[in-house]
């Protein structure tokens, strides 16, 4: 009995490996002890899935840190940055869609890059074109004023020249 108890409280305080003679015994004892090593077995069991979920949790504190840097970064606007580590496989994935949409948003930012130094040429392409259609419009302008200045004297002379006639006749 005292044997049973000792292994009792080692496998109370932890010791999963502790072997359990007792077990083998075919009377009451024997009894407590096959319960001890059925305790035993659950206990470890229970340890495998502890540590399992703990290591799945340190996964997805991984994923989720990887994701904020590199959702900070987008925030930034630096689109060059995909996440190079791979994820466990259950998160691939995710990580998988967001590279991709770091690509796209990094195309779709060249593209509007590319557009608008386009219409900035484009732009400047219309300024000068108007620049030079004014310059012409003023000298068209200046050449009618001087040909109506000149017709102007061209009446004044015809009229001139009329009523000299005019007078000749009279």
């Amino acid at each position: 009995i005292d044997r049973i108890c000792s292994n009792m409280e080692a496998v109370s305080s932890g010791s999963l490996d502790t072997d359990i003679e007792a077990a083998n015994r075919s009377d009451e004892i024997g009894k407590i002890g096959k319960t001890l090593v059925s305790m035993q077995d659950d206990l470890k069991l229970a340890r495998a899935a502890e540590e399992e979920r703990a290591e799945m949790q340190r996964q997805q504190q991984d994923v989720v840190e990887s994701l904020s840097a590199g959702l900070m970064q987008l925030a930034e606007g630096d689109f060059s940055q995909p996440i190079k580590n791979a994820f466990p496989q259950e998160y691939e994935q995710l990580r998988e869609n967001y590279n991709s949409t770091v690509s796209n948003l990094s195309s779709t930012v060249r593209q509007v890059i590319e557009a608008s130094g386009s219409i900035r040429n484009g732009a400047a392409e219309i300024s000068q074109a108007s620049d030079d259609l004014s310059h012409r419009t003023e000298s068209q302008a200046a050449t009618l004023e001087e040909t109506a200045a000149a017709l102007d004297e061209l009446t004044a002379s015809v009229k001139s020249a009329a009523e000299g006639a005019r007078s000749v006749e009279s």
